[in-house]
């Protein structure tokens, strides 16, 4: 049977029995909704503390670390609706590009994708947990160098020693091997390592034929293998709003607000004072007593940014948007890009329908089978290409089942892209998408380290413990590369691999890309931070969902400190100012 066949029986089945997506309705009552989930659009404050536009992987987080402070007010803001049924699913993430969760964007036309006609498929979360929420549920932090470089570039205390502590705080690690020692415990984020399975020993076996050991790769110090870590639990994916956000909804000083499209950041003079947004197509403006914290993303916190008036000044004057500060957001847009390779195991059976149901049945009851399993992979790697040093691997590879029993699928991806791309506006109106140029492997050495990815994956399919299985590349899913194959599949076939960062950069002020500052300030504005993937500064080594969320903790911290020690000032000021005049 195939891996197409077999999702939609599965789409079918759930479908069958009853397995709607939960409704979310911007503007009812609570008693009418019958839960605390949402804000009615009509009762918002007039004013809060701190307004987040965005609950995605960072601005969920905030909302909680925020809110926990009791005489603070907060609003969270969303573009979307809350995740379906289906995103819970561990095995469906493929099957949630291009529905109501995803903002469905597209690149400008690009050198890759061309069996596509180059323009490049780009999906971003829009819904609560935002890109959590679709995601393939992988847990990896990065490498320490990739922090430490972070501060090297001018932005201090953000070297891994500084950071490491945030990665803790959102973890709760859930051993299986007991192999794992570096992630936290105790934190909202559940992290399991996938469900081994007898094509994991198969592929780790393949992995030492080639030269690598296991590792344990979240203490971010070299290169290897590892079982791959995930955000799943009890079978069901667990995103940023599940962890952050649905344990809190009773907070009296949290209000979120779905279906809420910002179109503009409000400032006098150069101070953020409030946010206008449309629910149902009409326009609301509260303002924000202490901060704007701008948490839409790498794609919709740039365009969000411009189209407030801060951007490139020459940009946004061709779009008679008028100018609040000349800053370059967009300029740094940078991307993991690689490629995917499908094979077919012969000496394997493929699965039958009685098994894809039972395997139905097995998860609807329990949990557990097939679909209780993220696609995203069995098994990580980090390996050096012939242009890295041994304490910075710069290709990741991940191997896991395919969507048959007998299929299984071998990608990787360039670490750290000399490539950059743009980000910029396709109009002045914010329901219009932006126009997204990742610029991918417009660097020579991208290209030669992506022949190295190619390489390496048909090596592996060809290593004693994979030809057992008589695995066979499925090369009618790629077709038309007979000819200069590596270089074929490559601008045919390759992809992004959805970690975009950079468009709002974290960098000293002598930095000529420069957004914000390393309190995550926008610089020459006041009351404005960024808080997302858009800030880092440079793309890390693995996926970004764990830094993102990392950068929010840390930010949390932050912004705590600052007012809460500007509060402690002022009671102590007005305290002895009583003593004198008493």
């Amino acid at each position: 049977m195939s891996g197409k066949s077999m999702l939609s029986i599965a789409l079918i089945f759930l479908g069958s029995i009853g397995f709607s997506s939960p409704k979310s309705d911007s503007c009812r009552t609570k008693a009418e909704r019958g839960d605390e989930s949402w804000t009615d659009a009509c009762a918002l404050r007039d004013s809060y503390d701190f307004i987040i536009i965005g609950g995605g992987t960072a601005g969920s987080i905030l909302a909680n670390r925020l809110s926990e402070v009791p005489q603070w007010s907060v609003l969270l803001l969303e573009a979307g609706k809350d995740e379906t049924y289906e995103s819970k699913i561990p095995f469906f993430p493929l099957l949630l590009e291009k529905t109501s969760m995803d903002w469905n964007y597209t690149t400008t036309r690009q050198k890759i994708c061309k069996s596509v006609g180059g323009y490049c498929k780009y999906p971003r979360g829009r819904a609560l947990g935002g890109s959590s929420s679709i995601n393939y549920m992988l847990h990896m932090r990065g490498l320490q160098e990739d922090f430490n470089r972070w501060e090297r570039e001018g932005n201090p205390g953000w070297s891994y020693n500084h950071v490491a502590s945030y990665f803790k705080k959102s973890e709760n690690f859930i051993p299986q091997s007991g192999k794992v020692k570096s992630v936290g415990r105790g934190g909202p984020l559940p992290v399991n390592e996938n469900e081994p399975t007898w094509m994991t020993a198969y592929l780790s076996k393949a992995l030492q034929e080639m030269g690598l050991q296991e590792e344990d790769l979240n203490l971010g110090k070299k290169g290897g293998f590892m079982p791959v870590q995930v955000n799943v639990l009890n079978g069901q994916r667990v995103s940023a709003s599940t962890a952050f956000l649905k344990p809190i909804l009773n907070r009296p000083n949290l209000d979120i607000l779905t279906s809420a499209l910002v179109t503009r950041i409000v400032f006098e003079k150069n101070t953020a004072v409030g946010v206008e947004f449309e629910v149902e197509e009409q326009s609301h403006f509260v303002s924000a007593h202490r901060e704007v914290i701008l948490s839409a993303g790498s794609i919709n916190s740039p365009q969000i940014l411009m189209l407030s008036g801060v951007g490139p000044s020459q940009h946004l004057q061709e779009f008679g948007i008028p100018v609040i500060r000349d800053l370059p957001v967009g300029l740094q847009l940078q991307d993991h890009v690689g490629y995917f390779a499908y094979f077919q195991m012969k000496n394997v059976a493929s699965s039958t329908t009685e098994e894809t149901l039972m395997s139905l049945k097995q998860y609807l009851t329990n949990k557990t089978g097939w679909l209780s399993t993220p696609l995203g992979g069995l098994v990580v790697v980090l390996r050096n290409s012939s242009f890295s040093t041994i304490d910075h691997p710069d290709m990741q590879f991940h191997l896991g089942r395919g969507e048959d029993q007998n299929m299984f699928y071998m990608n990787g991806f360039v670490c750290h892209p000399e490539s950059r791309g743009r980000l910029s506006l396709r109009s002045n109106s914010p329901r219009d998408p932006p126009l997204i140029d990742p610029n991918y492997l417009n660097s020579t050495k991208d290209m030669a380290i992506m022949r190295e990815i190619v390489e390496f994956i048909f090596q592996l399919a060809l290593s004693t413990s994979l030809r057992d299985l008589g695995t066979a590349y499925l090369s009618e899913m790629q077709p038309g590369c007979n000819h200069d194959f590596v270089n074929c599949v490559i601008r045919q076939y390759s992809q992004t691999f959805f970690h975009p960062v950079a468009t709002c950069k974290m960098a000293p002020q002598t930095d000529p890309y420069a957004v914000v500052d390393s309190n995550l300030q926008v610089y020459g504005v006041r009351r404005l931070r960024v808080v997302d993937a858009s800030v880092i500064p440079n793309v890390p080594t693995s996926n970004i969902n764990s830094p993102t969320m990392m950068v929010a903790e840390k930010a949390s911290d932050m912004i705590k400190q600052e007012h809460l020690s500007t509060e402690t000032s002022a009671l102590t000021i007005q305290y002895h100012l009583d003593e004198v005049f008493t």
